[in-house]
């Protein structure tokens, strides 16, 4: 049964123990779905032993509260009940399973933090944002079951979790930020035992330290030994040192993986094209320009054009034109913004027959941070 796995004595008697004390509880549901998403009865055990220090008691309390949370909030057929805004995020959210496997059964999960913009928690639900992040989560415990049972192990290793962390800033240290990173981390880890067998968190600013600081209280200490954090990415490493082959990480931290491009998140339906105002923006005149083409606008109906822009802080301008190849363009809009925090909304003339929407925000900020994005939508 645990041919392969570096198991303990201790652990091993831990993990009947832990069997005799479920006792009927293995019948319920929940159980029943959380040990096809880990293998076997006594693999889901073993992640709580190990997870809990062997401290039955404990793991007990968790399993049983995961049974309940199977139950309830990851019972849902979530991509059923909500497919337009399930498509969306899995169009948009910062983080995926990879859907590729290493040699030893390990899967690779992605999450790129650039493309998370706080300001969306004010759009949508933290909840839909939690249901398909825990969503990508059992896809990739379900590839690492099937690698298992093709391959007649018993265990799998678990994730190595990917974080490109290009981008962090302010906004991410902002009370809606973290109080989404808590929704994830909390019921992750409880839910979620010892499913992680590495995590590295790459290309991190200086500012990262402070977003660390807020985050790692939220890690157990077992989850905060498999951290390793590094200011650049895997570009400059030998192969020897990768966690994995090069082929299987994304292009964007050093891999040859190519990945579909993600989007920022908005969780809206938006037009394919977008920007953001990010690190590099400190200071006047620095901008960024979207584009919506008129086969892009065709669903919206009227005569106007959502535009919604994220300014932290500082000052922006935005401005929109009709375009079109061969014409000079036409001015639709220019206004000033001074934002604090979060959403801006504007509605821009759609665009005559045969132009498409350009819309640049430049940030006019000398000294303060001004970090945002812009998205045509249609709300």
């Amino acid at each position: 049964m645990w041919e392969g796995l570096d198991i303990t004595e201790k652990e091993k008697a831990a993990v009947d123990e832990l069997k005799e004390k479920l006792g009927d509880l293995t019948q319920r549901k929940g159980f029943l779905s959380l040990t096809d998403k880990l293998l076997s009865e006594d693999h889901a055990c073993f992640r709580y032993v190990r997870g809990y220090n062997c401290n039955v008691k404990t793991a007990f309390q968790k399993v049983a509260a995961t049974i309940e949370w199977r139950e309830t909030f990851a019972g849902d057929d979530y991509e059923t009940k909500h497919p337009e805004l399930f498509a969306n995020l899995k169009r948009t959210y910062v983080g995926r399973a990879l859907g590729v496997i290493t040699d030893d059964g390990s899967a690779l999960d992605y999450y790129d933090i650039d493309y998370f913009n706080p300001g969306a928690t004010n759009r949508v639900d933290v909840d839909d944002i939690a249901h398909y992040h825990f969503s990508e989560i059992e896809r990739g415990l379900k590839l690492q079951c099937d690698w298992a049972r093709t391959n007649g192990k018993d265990y799998f290793p678990g994730f190595i979790t990917l974080i490109n962390a290009k981008g962090v800033g302010m906004q991410h240290a902002a009370p809606n930020a973290i109080s989404t990173i808590k929704k994830l981390f909390g019921p992750g880890q409880d839910n979620f035992p010892e499913n992680m067998k590495v995590c590295y968190i790459l290309n991190t600013p200086a500012f990262f330290a402070a977003c660390w600081k807020l985050i790692e209280p939220m890690l157990s200490k077992r989850t905060r030994e498999k951290v390793k954090v590094l200011r650049g990415d895997f570009s400059t490493m030998e192969d020897s040192e990768l966690p994995c082959p090069r082929e299987l990480i994304p292009e964007p931290i050093g891999g040859k993986l190519k990945i579909a491009r993600m989007r920022h998140f908005t969780g809206d339906k938006v037009c394919p094209l977008d920007g953001v105002l990010g690190a590099d923006n400190m200071g006047p005149k620095k901008s960024v320009t979207v584009r919506a083409t008129e086969e892009e606008l065709a669903h919206i109906e009227g005569g106007l054009v959502t535009v919604r822009c994220y300014c932290l802080s500082g000052s922006i301008t935005l401005a929109a034109k009709a375009v079109k190849d061969g014409e000079a363009p036409i001015g639709l809009l220019e206004k000033s913004i001074e934002s604090s925090s979060g959403l801006v909304v504007i509605e821009v003339a759609k665009p005559p027959e045969g132009c498409s929407l350009e819309v640049t925000i430049t940030n006019n900020s000398i000294i303060r941070w001004c970090n945002g994005g812009v998205d045509i939508v249609d709300v």
